[in-house]
């Protein structure tokens, strides 16, 4: 009976943790999204101004200040994708754990599924699972990059859009490395 109650107790923490989690997320979200369409804002007002100004040195200040706006607001946007991805991942691991926790129990309370006895499996897996999590980090920090570089590209930026292809290139093959890495302890999971 105690053994209930404790249960019910750390999993009420668990889900209210990840409620709060997800809450984190969505804030972050909502608040990129907020300095997204400001920037963009921002971005349309100097284009307004540009398009009226005449001085060739103001144009050119001005100028910069659309590419700024527009960068600002790039930049908003891929936050509130990592925002929007981070939440989606943490809705799916609860929708996970909650799928563990209403596996079968036997008498004893134990999941009736057959349980990992070796604990090396267990640090494989975690070590597996750490792998993976590098991976898709790398793997979107590549796309980010990429995304940045050929926004600068647009924007008449080659020197920042080299520099942000090569850094896309590098996270390109850090990805590359984790999986690989990913792969290898499957197969060592799979032999044992």
């Amino acid at each position: 009976m105690r053994h209930d109650s404790i249960d019910q107790a750390v999993n009420g923490r668990v889900q209210e943790r990840t409620g709060l989690e997800y809450q984190q997320y969505a804030q972050g979200l909502a608040e990129a999204v907020e300095q997204q369409q400001a920037a963009s804002r921002a971005a349309i007002h100097w284009r307004e101004v540009l398009d009226k100004t005449e001085d060739r040195h103001a144009r050119r200040y001005f100028e910069g200040l659309v590419q700024l706006s527009t960068l600002k607001a790039l930049h908003h946007n891929l936050i509130a994708q990592s925002f929007e991805r981070a939440g989606q991942e943490a809705a799916f691991a609860a929708v996970n754990r909650d799928d563990h926790e209403s596996k079968p129990q036997t008498v004893a309370g134990e999941t009736a599924s057959p349980v990992k006895a070796s604990s090396e499996i267990a640090l494989i897996e975690r070590v597996r699972n750490r792998a993976l999590a590098e991976y898709d980090a790398h793997h979107a920090k590549t796309e980010s990059f990429s995304l940045l570089g050929d926004r600068y590209r647009e924007l008449g930026n080659d020197r920042m859009a080299r520099t942000c292809h090569e850094r896309a290139r590098l996270e390109s093959a850090a990805a590359r490395g984790f999986d690989t890495a990913v792969k290898a302890y499957d197969r060592k999971l799979e032999d044992l």
